[in-house]
């Protein structure tokens, strides 16, 4: 993982109420960091995984967003997407405030590589 992917998992370990991130990149190879017992690497890598291909069949539709959030009863998913087709996710406690935090960590990941 470079340096400035890195540094955004490490800084999302403090977003309110995280479970994990993780990014899915072009060459199909996922790296996943999880901050909760709950919140298993391998059960991130399917979530990329299938974020994939949602993500892939919204934009087939012109449904897809710069940005994207779903609100579970239990948790948060937000996603962004590069031009390059990188993903990249974080998962939150359902009640916690990360939208402001996401778009941070989102505006580090589009310029990153």
């Amino acid at each position: 993982m470079n340096e400035a992917l890195a540094h955004i998992f490490s800084d999302c370990a403090s977003a309110p109420g995280a479970f994990g991130c993780g990014v899915r990149l072009p060459d199909r190879t996922s790296r996943v960091k999880s901050f909760h017992p709950d919140c298993t690497t391998g059960s991130l890598e399917k979530t990329l995984l299938h974020l994939t291909s949602a993500t892939s069949m919204l934009a087939s539709h012109d449904l897809a967003g710069h940005r994207m959030a779903w609100q579970f009863t239990g948790g948060k998913l937000f996603v962004t997407t590069r031009a390059d087709g990188a993903l990249f996710c974080l998962i939150t406690r359902g009640g916690a405030d990360a939208g402001d935090f996401f778009d941070q960590m989102t505006a580090r990941f589009l310029v990153s590589d």
